[in-house]
């Protein structure tokens, strides 16, 4: 599933905070959040907010975020939809569609295939690219696995 458009390379790490900003979604930082994030309506401030784990750190919330984003595009019409009644977590998140979803539409939003592909043929190594894409080393290491590029272990 390609959801991105390839761009040039000189702007590689994708403001995720702006796209949720142009969209009118509130993000906030909280330390009593248990997950590591979440999306939901407030009808008190009549708009979509997600609360991201202030205990985290920045590569994390930024993954968060850009998962987050996905259940608002994916699962949530953009917003249309106020029912959240589908996103209830199940017990094992890793087996739930929507979660899969999020995490893929993360995963292509933060580290593109075409971008990924081809600075890694070109040899830049794993660090290199998690650096480059603000991501954290264990992501980027799970993006090339899926992309074929690179063992997990």
């Amino acid at each position: 599933m390609i959801l991105f458009q390839e761009r040039s390379l000189a702007s590689v790490a994708v403001d995720v905070h702006a796209i949720m900003c142009a969209r009118g979604v509130l993000v906030r930082e909280r330390c009593d959040v248990e997950n590591s994030g979440s999306i939901y309506w407030s009808d008190q401030e009549e708009k979509w907010i997600v609360d991201l784990r202030a205990q985290e750190s920045w590569v994390r919330k930024r993954y968060t975020l850009a998962h987050e984003l996905g259940h608002y595009v994916l699962h949530l019409g953009n917003g249309a939809r106020k029912d959240l009644s589908p996103l209830h977590r199940t017990e094992n998140p890793s087996t739930d569609r929507m979660e899969r979803e999020a995490n893929q539409y993360a995963a292509e939003l933060l580290m593109p295939a075409g971008r990924i592909r081809n600075l890694y043929r070109n040899g830049t190594p794993l660090d290199e690219l998690a650096a480059m894409f603000q991501v954290s080393k264990a992501a980027m290491g799970w993006r090339l696995h899926n992309l074929g590029l690179e063992r997990i272990g």
